[in-house]
């Protein structure tokens, strides 16, 4: 046994670290950009728990997340040609009507977590851009030239940093 966990340790060390490489690597792209981590609870709602810290931050707008979700399950609802032929099942279908649906009722009622057709829901909500900062990859802006004279809400995007998965954080000015 021991020679086993000793064989594990040596390949484990031997590995890249992608959670310290992920964080070393946003951290530089922040600096130029006068930005830093605000750290966000990782529970499912991070996405909505982040766009809310930069909602209050940076337009005095105080929202839960749970009051983001379900503006963003309305819009999505509401603007369903924009958002179901980028939505598949499983097996590949597109998803139909009652799929998206279900899709709605868990971003408005889980802790489902949000990704790029919530980020623009809620940008378009809330009609301000949205920027993600990421690992290996420029800015993502999402919605800029649509409110070009908007302070946009800064969010960072962690792949490798959580064990649970992909997680976002709040950007501040630092």
């Amino acid at each position: 046994m021991q020679r086993l966990r000793d064989e594990a340790e040596k390949e484990a060390s031997e590995q890249v670290d992608m959670a310290a490489l992920e964080k070393a690597s946003i951290q530089e792209l922040l600096g130029p950009l006068k930005l830093k981590v605000h750290e966000i609870h990782a529970d499912g709602h991070c996405l909505y728990n982040a766009i809310s810290n930069q909602l209050s931050k940076r337009y005095h707008q105080e929202v839960d997340h749970q009051e983001l979700r379900q503006l963003t399950a309305t819009y999505m609802r509401n603007h369903s040609d924009d958002f179901i032929p980028f939505l598949y099942t499983d097996n590949g279908d597109m998803y139909s009507a009652d799929d998206f649906e279900h899709y709605c009722n868990e971003i408005e009622k889980t802790p489902r977590w949000g990704g790029q057709l919530e980020i623009l829901a809620i940008s378009r909500v809330k009609e301000v851009p949205i920027h993600i900062v990421q690992m290996g990859q420029p800015v993502l802006k999402v919605n800029e030239e649509e409110y070009p004279n908007k302070q946009p809400l800064k969010l960072a995007y962690h792949k490798h940093l959580y064990s649970l998965g992909a997680h976002y954080n709040s950007l501040l000015d630092a």
